[in-house]
């Protein structure tokens, strides 16, 4: 503008000359002014990003109240990539412990706002679109992190493994908030996986590190169901429909149906296709030799199970408590000591507290046998309890009555531990352990 007014003489032609070039400064600012103002927020951001150290928590401290000055700026454009970056190359391995913290604070504070961005810059930034969907999980509060997911589920133009995604993370937030009240879309979802993974190994590989988590959930729902007697067929038949569906993918919601079949209603058939549930039957069905014997076969044989076998894990712990409670009522103290300590300290959704009962009765009756065992600790320390009733009445609990059982026991008094035991455990012929214990007591 200055060349333009080259030339021009007198003071009253450079006033005039001075008006007209400030009005022409004056236009260029309104058109850039928009532009200026977010350029120049971001080379502010980029110049506290360079300036910071981060070495000493009064280092982090301060580079987080600077980044304060722009806290609008984030909540209506979102982080910059400069800053985001700068974040994740300083949370190094060596990175102390507050800058970890107010790293996954700070991020977490906008992670709403920066998917809900993203998700209006619709398809030009489709590549990177999988990290948007996977940064919905930064988002703490589970009713928020579902509206952002259902948000990213309306968009257009989603691919398979997008929306398999976006379905994936749908289903272990409701989990979160919890199973009964979203049993049924958890379910529906799971049994859309086998569409959305069709094909595609890397996203049924996904699928399998998860859904066992899930079907766990789903189970342990329909256990509570049955203990309080609620109705719980409906949702049986939603979680087989579901099993058929997955089962090309993965048959760890079919094992799961199989676990409720053998476990809670016992009215499955055995087949050759899971062999450790066929097991189960046998042993079961076999007299008590014979089913030790295959049963320790079956412990020779087995393996530690990887993640997508998690019910083989459950079927041989499951297995030990059944066997263990066979040798007990066979009289077979020390295979029940063993098979039972095994089970109780392997416990499924599937255990019954009847393990610790006869665990406690057996530190009773073999003091000596279940000193050096693990379970012995627990045993002594539930002794305790008898110290709230003095008088030794009656109580309502197992453990505060085997407590007064072995209290008896030290005053000599068989007949009322005897009484106590067989109320616990009907049929079991303890007198004459009684008898050797108490003697046993008594020549100390």
């Amino acid at each position: 503008m200055s060349k333009f007014f080259e030339g021009l003489d007198g003071d009253s032609t450079k006033k005039v000359a001075k008006v007209i070039e400030q009005a022409f400064e004056d236009e260029s600012e309104e058109e850039q002014k928009g532009v200026s103002n977010k350029e120049k927020k971001l080379e502010e951001i980029e110049a506290v990003c360079r300036e910071a150290s981060l070495k000493k928590p009064k280092d982090v401290e301060l580079f987080f109240k600077r980044l304060t000055k722009y806290n609008n700026h984030f909540a209506k454009e979102g982080l910059p990539d400069v800053l985001v970056d700068f974040l994740n190359e300083s949370d190094t391995k060596n990175a102390s412990s507050i800058l970890k913290q107010r790293k996954k604070k700070f991020l977490e504070k906008y992670a709403v706002t920066e998917v809900v961005l993203e998700i209006k810059e619709e398809t030009k930034k489709r590549k990177s679109f999988m990290e948007e969907i996977n940064s919905a999980l930064l988002v703490d509060d589970p009713r928020k992190r579902l509206e952002v997911l259902g948000q990213l589920e309306e968009g257009e133009g989603l691919s398979l493994p997008e929306k398999h995604r976006i379905n994936l993370y749908t289903i272990g937030t409701l989990i979160e908030e919890g199973v009964g009240q979203h049993y049924t879309e958890i379910t529906s979802r799971l049994g859309r996986e086998h569409h959305l993974t069709h094909n595609n190994p890397e996203e049924i590989d996904l699928l399998k590190t998860r859904v066992g988590r899930y079907v766990r959930r789903l189970l342990k729902h329909l256990q509570v169901l049955e203990r309080y007697g609620k109705e719980w067929s409906t949702e049986f038949e939603q979680l087989k429909e579901m099993a058929s569906l997955l089962k090309p993918a993965t048959d760890a919601p079919h094992k799961g149906v199989l676990e409720i079949e053998f476990f809670l209603t016992q009215t499955s058939t055995p087949t050759e296709e899971y062999p450790l549930f066929t097991a189960i039957a046998k042993i079961r069905a076999l007299p008590y030799p014979e089913a030790l014997s295959l049963f320790k076969e079956l412990g020779e044989r087995s393996e530690k199970p990887d993640e997508e076998t998690t019910t083989d894990t459950v079927c041989h712990a499951k297995m030990t408590e059944e066997l263990g409670h066979r040798a007990f009522h066979e009289r077979d103290f020390d295979t029940a000591i063993d098979l039972l300590e095994k089970a109780f300290y392997s416990k499924t959704i599937w255990s019954t507290p009847n393990t610790e009962v006869l665990l406690s009765i057996l530190c009773l009756c073999f003091e000596k046998r279940m000193k050096e065992r693990r379970f012995f600790a627990l045993f002594k320390e539930d002794l305790q309890l008898v110290g709230n009733n003095p008088l030794l009445l009656k109580t309502e609990t197992p453990k505060e009555e085997i407590a007064r059982a072995f209290i008896a026991l030290r005053l000599g008094d068989c007949s009322t531990t005897e009484e106590i035991l067989t109320t616990l455990v009907p049929a079991f012929e303890c007198h004459a352990l009684l008898k050797n214990r108490a003697i046993e007591i008594l020549l100390g």
